[in-house]
């Protein structure tokens, strides 16, 4: 289920997970996941894909390449916003950047 495709340690890695009708394949990367995108799709089905902390995965048939970005430094907060609420925390210092860890569809 995990491929390093480019091989490198850029920030980000290549990998191909695959989803098998309609079940889930998950795979631990090496670091904390800040956001992934489809590179290639190896299906026909649409899919879903997500990720949570360091956990990519993939469910209902989705077969694709994946270009995974990792968080390399900072502080993890846990933010759930349910319905049109609005979820904040005080950090107590300015923010310069800030990514998504966590994403479910």
């Amino acid at each position: 289920a995990f491929g390093d495709g480019a091989g490198e340690w850029n920030g980000y890695r290549d990998v191909r997970l695959e989803s098998l009708h309609e079940g889930v394949a998950t795979t631990r990367l090496p670091g904390s996941i800040a956001r992934a995108e489809v590179r290639a799709r190896h299906s026909q089905r649409e899919g879903r894909f997500g990720w949570h902390g360091d956990e990519l995965w993939t469910a209902d048939g989705l077969r694709a390449t994946f270009r995974v970005f990792f968080v390399r430094w900072g502080l993890e907060v846990d933010l759930d916003s349910r319905g049109m609420r609005r979820s904040e925390v005080d950090l107590r210092h300015a923010v310069a950047h800030a990514a998504v860890q966590s994403q479910r569809s």
